[in-house]
């Protein structure tokens, strides 16, 4: 699943670059493995690579059929008293803020922070916290413009009055480090098609185990509750398997599993290490030509992302579509995703087709 297909960069992981990505080789790879494995150890051996990840306890990851699925089941079912207070982000990733609107009909209020390029205003986070407040929900990586957010430093100031933290990580999944239990996070989700893996349909859910008790799920089947014929009860599987309703794809998980080893082999620290590196790389060259860059450069600031914001954006995305490059555009935002396959040779082709048609069309001296 390398960066290069048939001479075409994929710069678009925040998109859709993984899929782009996928070969014959990997497909009948994972076609053997779901032949040769049953579904639950397939299941299970996800649950060990993620909890490694994550620095999560195996019985606190569940999977689930997408990042916006596993919202949905917590905003459906965490328990609404005098907590009743959501605080999200006003320019946030929409998968983390619509499932919530739904959740207003059981009586929780919603309450947004403003954000600006993707930076949360974090005075005016602080005066929102009080004995109301049941969850403080924010993506990690900004989906715009790749700001990261401090997930720790977030969580500190909600333990003053209680409440739960809850971190979007769609866009850090196999880019950025989380560390759960150092970071201070009650509950996490995301896809796994971006940066981590081709995967579609399957989408992640860490609950920490002592809150587990009190989310039940809002939908039980076969496969996480557990039946006795003729009898009128039912019990719900151990830990994080309560969630986990909905049968998810062999082949999926099994490309999942080849990601996470391969991510593992490569090693996490020194492909974040990578990201980060021929990001700050890109930017500087960026900002040379004159760009507006709306990606923060300092190393602990930001993602995999990089992004300008500049008019004609979508031009610029089409002229470098046709030189073989894609990237993505999105509210007036070029997003440049970079991927820890990514070799110097990429990003030196990027920055001559940006650069290019930049001055093609007007967005850049000529």
């Amino acid at each position: 699943m390398g960066s290069k297909h048939m001479d075409i960069l994929y710069f678009d992981w925040a998109r859709q670059a993984a899929r782009h990505a996928l070969n014959e080789d990997d497909i009948l790879w994972a076609l053997n493995i779901v032949r040769d494995r049953e579904y639950q150890e397939l299941v299970d051996e996800v649950r060990r690579l993620l909890s490694r990840l994550l620095d999560a306890d195996i019985d606190e990851i569940a999977l689930v059929p997408s990042g916006e699925a596993a919202v949905n089941i917590i905003s459906l079912s965490i328990p609404v008293s005098v907590r009743d207070k959501v605080i999200l982000v006003r320019d946030d990733y929409p998968g983390i803020i619509i499932p919530w609107l739904k959740s207003m009909e059981r009586g929780l209020r919603i309450s947004f922070v403003g954000g600006e390029e993707g930076r949360i205003k974090i005075d005016e986070m602080v005066k929102m916290l009080d004995e109301t407040v049941l969850i403080k929900a924010f993506s990690h990586i900004h989906h715009l413009t790749g700001v990261r957010r401090d997930i720790r430093g977030i969580s500190l100031y909600l333990e003053e009055t209680g409440g739960y933290t809850y971190v979007e990580a769609t866009h850090s999944l196999g880019c950025i480090g989380i560390d759960v239990k150092r970071d201070r996070v009650h509950i996490l989700s995301g896809d796994v098609d971006k940066w981590l893996s081709p995967s579609s349909g399957i989408g992640i859910l860490y609950v920490k185990k002592e809150i587990q008790r009190i989310i039940d799920p809002p939908i039980i089947s076969s496969l996480n509750a557990l039946w006795e014929g003729n009898s009128l009860t039912y019990k719900l599987g151990d830990g994080a398997r309560r969630y986990e309703a909905i049968k998810l794809s062999g082949i999926s998980l099994a490309l999942l599993v080849k990601s996470l080893e391969d991510l593992f082999r490569y090693g996490v620290k020194k492909a974040e290490n990578r990201i980060l590196t021929l990001g700050g790389w890109l930017i500087d060259e960026l900002i040379n030509m004159g760009y507006h860059v709306s990606t923060p450069y300092d190393r602990g600031k930001r993602g995999g992302i990089i992004s300008i914001k500049a008019e004609n954006v979508d031009k610029l995305r089409e002229y470098l579509e046709k030189m073989g490059i894609f990237v993505s555009g999105l509210d007036g935002y070029l997003r440049i995703s970079i991927h820890y396959r990514h070799v110097d040779s990429d990003i030196e082709r990027l920055i001559e087709g940006v650069r290019e048609g930049g001055r093609r069309l007007g967005l850049l001296p000529s």
